[in-house]
């Protein structure tokens, strides 16, 4: 006779992100003197990579945690994967935004899967701590925090495993990924490490004006384009990660950031954003 956590879990989709073409780029393959291949994660159900690692921490939230509630905060993909997560899983969803802010293409998102909006505070840290109050107070609500989440880096390797298979098993010379604060990076080296591509450098890739400040550092961020690659410090499993693998740093302009968006249309015919939330 089965368990009721046994009929839970067989109720539970394996995951709630899909497996994602792996594309041979002609054009940049061209240009760059080498063969290029493009990860699409634009065509997750959420438009981002990030419904991997959010989506394995939601359904552990069900399974481990018997969550009758998810909440998070921000207008973020992060949040938008929250909220796609929740509507799959059969729980309601909280996200708590601040105040006063102008409406985005995400939160319209975010409602539309059905989420609940609170507004709170006068900015993101204010409308996180107002979600982890309500997370308290409320019976079976529990807090969807990706930051350094082992679960959520868990979610991200799994790009790796798949372009493993994709590739047929061959290595890669490198990876090149977009870092904010950092949990794709975490994933993509613990993907590497599982198979075995220790030597296989990632270039880690971000504009001038969202470059990591350390934790201490209080300087006031500079106008970007990229702004979800904004965060204040990299997370320490990234950095911790980064030691025992080869993490190559770069940063490019926001006008190259820019044209290379443009250039992806005209080559690829898909428009894709330059890590920014849509206003």
């Amino acid at each position: 006779m089965q368990s009721a956590d046994s009929d839970a879990e067989q109720l539970l989709p394996p995951t709630l992100h899909i497996p994602t073409p792996l594309l041979y780029s002609t054009c940049m393959s061209k240009q760059a003197g080498c063969n290029v291949w493009l990860k699409l994660e634009n065509m997750q159900p959420t438009q981002s990579f990030k419904l991997r690692g959010v989506g394995t921490i939601c359904t552990g939230a069900l399974l481990e945690r018997d969550a009758q509630r998810l909440v998070t905060a921000g207008d973020t993909n992060a949040a938008l994967a929250v909220a796609y997560s929740a509507r799959q899983l059969g729980v309601p969803a909280t996200v708590f935004i601040p105040r006063g802010g102008q409406a985005s293409a995400v939160r319209a998102k975010i409602e539309l899967e059905g989420a609940d909006i609170v507004e709170e505070g006068r900015s993101l840290r204010e409308a996180y701590n107002a979600a982890r109050a309500f997370v308290r107070e409320c019976d079976g609500a529990v807090m969807i925090d990706t930051a350094d989440d082992a679960a959520a880096i868990a979610g991200n390797a799994t790009i790796v495993s798949e372009i493993n298979i994709q590739l047929q098993r061959r290595k890669p010379a490198v990876i090149i990924a977009p870092v904010g604060s950092g949990g794709l990076l975490a994933g993509l080296i613990t993907g590497m490490q599982q198979c075995l591509w220790q030597r296989v450098p990632v270039i880690a890739v971000e504009t001038h004006n969202t470059n990591s400040a350390p934790s201490n550092d209080c300087r006031t961020a500079e106008p970007t384009v990229a702004t979800c690659l904004l965060a204040g410090s990299v997370c320490p499993k990234a950095l911790e990660l980064s030691r025992e693998h080869p993490v190559v740093p770069i940063s490019v302009s926001e006008a190259m950031a820019v044209e290379a968006c443009r250039r992806f249309l005209d080559d690829h015919h898909m428009l894709i954003e330059v890590a920014v939330r849509q206003h």
